[in-house]
């Protein structure tokens, strides 16, 4: 009788000892269940940070990017535009011609340059050929009454069959229009807005119809009479 009570009671022992153990591996199963969701959550999390991060970067570099290049006309293109302004004319005035005729896009960095230059803003009344190659300080200066008595109207003759040596020389020596380096680095490198130019520039290096030519706009300076401001510059000039 007592061997019969005790078997039941060891069988019990090793049904909870075996249960207990299929309780522990269900239990670290679970845990490593949760361990590998908390880790592809953290991945994830991480992963939207870093795409949130390169996307606000590349906003902000084009933000700082495209005004900066606006006020020192790093690569700036597009055509020359006469301008009118008033005597007298108040810089939000000027920022909003110069907007309208294409010569700027970003007002508001204008005026704010204009405010942390502390440039003048007693501009002079009249009619102005302007480019948006023109750096911030360059449109002021062309503007601005401090540049009254030396701005004055070249008017410069170039004959049929010039070479474009005999051009720069005649542009420097004859009428006093930039200097030769700065018109030859306009004429070789200057990313003027034409589709000739840009089927040039898109030529391979080695190609004959590059390779043939000493200077990179041979052939596409035209004679004729032009007239200049004195302070005109090199890319102004060629274009």
């Amino acid at each position: 009788m007592a061997n019969q009570t005790l078997k039941p009671a060891a069988f019990s022992g090793r049904k909870k000892r075996k249960s207990t153990r299929t309780q522990q591996r269900r239990s670290g199963t679970k845990k490593s269940a949760r361990g590998g969701s908390t880790l592809l959550s953290s991945l994830v999390k991480a992963l939207i940070y870093i795409v949130v991060i390169l996307i606000v970067s590349v906003f902000a570099a084009y933000f700082v990017i495209s005004r900066a290049n606006d006020a020192f006309a790093f690569v700036k293109d597009g055509a020359e535009a006469t301008l009118v302004i008033d005597e007298g004319i108040d810089v939000n005035e000027l920022a909003s011609a110069l907007k309208e005729n294409g010569i700027i896009k970003y007002p508001s960095m204008f005026k704010l340059y204009v405010k942390i230059k502390g440039k003048s803003t007693d501009y002079v009344g009249g009619e102005y050929v302007l480019n948006p190659s023109m750096n911030y300080d360059k449109i002021i200066r062309t503007l601005a009454r401090s540049t009254e008595v030396d701005r004055t109207t070249v008017v410069a003759v170039i004959p049929e069959g010039y070479t474009v040596t005999q051009i720069v020389n005649r542009l420097v020596k004859n009428y006093g229009l930039s200097s030769e380096q700065e018109l030859y680095t306009a004429i070789q490198s200057y990313p003027f807005d034409f589709w000739f130019v840009k089927e040039l520039d898109n030529l391979p290096a080695d190609s004959k119809y590059r390779t043939a030519r000493t200077f990179r706009l041979e052939g596409y300076l035209y004679p004729d009479t032009y007239y200049f401001f004195s302070d005109a510059s090199a890319e102004t000039i060629i274009y």
